[in-house]
């Protein structure tokens, strides 16, 4: 948010003295554009590592079978190409489906400036089964190009074949945050 792009012409008269001879150039002008300094925010989730029923080997994510956990993380960043600080963003997260998740649900790390907000409620995401993240921060700005801020990882654990709390099906799930 802020004032729309405005133009300045920025201009300059030079007069150059030299022994006898005085030398002008009048009118070297240019157009400079200001804007209000903005971010550029960005953001990535990902799956870090998949970690067997035996909790101790890892395999590839795209390979995910009842029993295993799934290490997910989610990064802030704001962009080189911004023209001001990323200050105090929010992220939103639906964790996947509970018919897929062993009890406990989730465990959530969150790093530091960052801190979940236990009383937010998204119907959708819970009408579809799913566990609402939310998570504010209030650290240092993030400055434009700098290093992505982890928001949080979290870790889920997919449901056992015969488990009370539900069966996950096989076949591939999109990651759609």
């Amino acid at each position: 948010t802020g004032a729309p792009t405005a133009t300045l012409t920025n201009c300059l008269d030079g007069i150059a003295v030299r022994g006898a001879g005085t030398f002008t150039d009048n009118d070297n002008c240019v157009d400079v554009r200001l804007e209000t300094p903005q971010a550029d925010p960005s953001i990535s989730k990902s799956i870090t590592k998949v970690l067997d029923a035996d909790g101790v080997t890892t395999h590839p994510s795209n390979n995910v079978v009842p029993g295993d956990k799934i290490f997910y993380s989610i990064s802030v960043s704001n962009s080189a190409d911004a023209t001001g600080t990323l200050t105090d963003p929010v992220v939103t997260d639906c964790a996947a489906p509970t018919a897929y998740l062993r009890a406990p649900v989730l465990t959530v790390n969150t790093v530091d400036g960052w801190a979940q907000d236990l009383s937010y409620n998204d119907p959708a995401c819970i009408t579809a089964g799913g566990t609402p993240l939310r998570f504010t921060y209030s650290g240092l700005p993030i400055v434009a190009g700098g290093p992505p801020s982890t928001v949080f990882t979290y870790t889920v654990q997919t449901t056992k074949f015969g488990d009370l709390e539900g069966i996950t099906l096989s076949g591939n799930y999109d990651n759609t945050a």
